[in-house]
């Protein structure tokens, strides 16, 4: 732990005994853990004479660095430098192990009524989005949390080094399994985390919609916002019989050339469960859990294709090819399952009435 205010170390020693209360693990306060390795000194400056971007050191790295400075809002010079400093950034990156993570606060959550980040108060925050990726970090991801006991909600960033070693998307059982096997247990056999389980963790892998809205509203507009943020185009399911014309997907209206067609558009009804279920579960052997058909649920034209439906190439480009930003992007984020499977582009306008999709 490095603190450069000695005063506030002292009094959170002796006044908030609470918060630094280790007696579950070993004896005593924190603050006198073998463990704890607390330096009274200035953070900034510590990272930059030991690391520096691009260049070796002899100095131990670390698995994981939790900060904690200025809000990025606070109007201090001081906050702008911290925020905006490509050399201190990358010496926290050279800090880090090659699968190591930054954790750190970067303020008050966006209201959905809010500007683009880089105007106003919260243009330091946008810079440090800039500067994380483009330092070297690989996955980034943002993430709020409402009981800080703060007035609103408060946002957090998770910048990974490497992505392919980045969990940020495992599932609740994955996250409740590396719990137990990492976690110290208690003296008393009450529980470690009292607030955090395998599915807190799964709430904050999806960023809130003021998030992505806020982010939208950037200059230049990032491009996978003009793809995700419109609304979804409207089918309906003609059921017919699967001996005849089978099932297919028809237009209800004209879709101008360029629409998205989000996953959401190809909604199964109940009796199109029924007649799915028909072609037998091995259709399913290769789909993955969250995409086999149930009664309500999306499906995407990949997993329709592997149902056997066809869709007209013509009309529709199933790619998966897409420019998207790197670095943090809560469109992205809250849109992953549809990044991950294509994204269906109209490559002319479809008129109404035409079929798109037929399931035979």
């Amino acid at each position: 732990m490095i603190e450069i205010d000695e005063l506030m170390v002292e009094s959170a020693r002796q006044h908030l005994p609470l918060l630094n209360d280790c007696s579950p693990f070993s004896s005593g306060s924190c603050f006198d853990e073998p463990r704890t390795d607390l330096l009274l000194e200035d953070a900034f400056a510590w990272f930059m004479t030991r690391f520096k971007l691009g260049e070796p050191s002899s100095e131990e790295k670390f698995d994981l660095i939790i900060f904690d400075a200025l809000d990025p809002e606070d109007p201090v010079e001081f906050a702008e430098a911290l925020y905006q400093s490509t050399a201190f950034w990358g010496s926290i990156l050279e800090a880090l192990l090659d699968d190591g993570i930054l954790v750190m606060q970067v303020g008050s959550s966006p209201a959905e009524n809010q500007y683009g980040e880089q105007f106003g108060l919260n243009k330091n925050r946008a810079a440090l989005f800039k500067t994380v990726k483009k330092i070297g970090f690989e996955s980034m991801h943002i993430f709020e949390e409402r009981h800080c006991g703060f007035v609103r909600p408060w946002s957090f960033l998770v910048a990974c080094k490497s992505a392919e070693r980045c969990s940020w998307f495992h599932n609740s059982a994955e996250v409740e399994f590396k719990i137990r096997q990492r976690i110290l247990p208690r003296h008393d056999g009450e529980n470690t985390l009292r607030y955090f389980d395998g599915a807190t963790m799964h709430s904050y892998q999806t960023p809130t919609r003021a998030w992505q809205t806020v982010y939208c509203r950037a200059e230049p507009q990032p491009p996978e916002c003009a793809l995700l943020g419109q609304n979804a185009p409207q089918f309906r399911v003609e059921l017919e019989s699967l001996r005849q014309n089978g099932r297919q997907f028809i237009a209800e209206s004209d879709i101008p050339v360029g629409s998205h067609l989000r996953q959401e558009t190809f909604q199964l009804t109940e009796s199109a469960s029924s007649i799915i279920s028909q072609l037998g579960t091995k259709a399913f052997s290769n789909l993955p859990e969250a995409a086999e058909p149930k009664n309500g649920s999306p499906l995407t034209l990949a997993s329709l294709k592997l149902l056997g439906c066809t869709v007209d190439p013509l009309l529709l480009d199933t790619s998966k090819e897409v420019n998207l930003s790197q670095g943090v992007s809560p469109v992205r984020d809250r849109n992953r399952w549809i990044l991950d499977t294509g994204l269906n582009i109209a490559r002319e306008t479809i008129q109404e009435g035409q079929v798109i999709v037929s399931c035979v």
